[in-house]
């Protein structure tokens, strides 16, 4: 199975949807629990695909106020009106790890 976190978000002009996404490959280590990969930028559509490939899970990877990541929320595929494709997290009840709380670029 392979893991991702989305670390920073870029929204549309409106404001009303995540049009990219920022995301690092999780890394399960020997030594480590885990460790995050280099980032990279994608658009939506990008992102959507990896979260529909089977044997891929991708969550919100929100930082501490240390400057770690920790393991958010899993990040799931909507269909809006007009048959639209959006990334929503699942609710946890912690607001950092949500989808929209994390950092823009």
């Amino acid at each position: 199975m392979a893991y991702y976190g989305i670390t920073r978000i870029r929204l549309n002009t409106d404001g009303t949807r995540i049009d990219a996404v920022e995301y690092r490959a999780i890394i399960r280590g020997r030594h480590v629990k885990w460790q995050v990969g280099p980032a990279v930028q994608i658009a939506r559509l990008g992102i959507i695909d990896i979260v529909r490939t089977s044997g891929h899970q991708v969550i919100t990877l929100p930082r501490d106020a240390n400057g770690n990541y920790n393991r958010g929320q899993r990040v799931c595929i909507e269909v809006g009106a007009n048959g639209i494709e959006y990334l929503e997290s699942v609710a946890d009840g912690i607001e950092c790890n949500n989808l929209r709380a994390l950092p823009t670029f």
